[in-house]
């Protein structure tokens, strides 16, 4: 499949307010905590890994109206992230300053996905609360 080049979102889902696949594609509920997290990920790109211009972001990119697209998308979330030019994991429970401590106890470690998003893509940059840097794993691509 070609796909241009993107960045894969790693986050943690909040229990309510997600955007979706709808949402987003018909801009509705954008006050939304789970839209606002979307316009956060393009922003990050836009201003930090300027030759990028798509996103990943499981929360709206797979349509869970359509069974069939559902299932696709779960068995194929691992190619995804391999895939993406890098993987953005925010870290929402980690703020700058708080410490090493504070990013191993982050939930982001605690969650199903995690193995996948570390070990798939060639780089994971992680990012605060505020959506700064604290380090990666893995290679440093040229973009960033």
């Amino acid at each position: 499949m070609d796909r241009p080049p993107y960045v894969a979102a790693s986050h943690r889902w909040l229990r309510n307010g997600e955007a979706t696949f709808q949402s987003v594609r018909d801009r509705r509920n954008t006050s939304s905590e789970g839209y606002q997290k979307v316009e956060a990920f393009t922003a990050y790109i836009r201003e930090h890994l300027i030759p990028i211009k798509w996103l990943w972001i499981d929360t709206c990119c797979i349509h869970r109206g359509s069974a069939a697209e559902l299932s696709e998308s779960i068995n194929s979330m691992f190619d995804w992230y391999y895939s993406a030019e890098l993987c953005l994991a925010y870290l929402v429970d980690v703020e700058m300053g708080d410490g090493l401590s504070s990013f191993k106890e982050s939930n982001w470690f605690k969650r199903g996905w995690t193995l996948q998003e570390l070990v798939a893509p060639q780089t994971v940059v992680f990012v605060t609360k505020e959506w700064h840097v604290i380090g990666y794993e893995g290679s440093c691509p040229a973009i960033w």
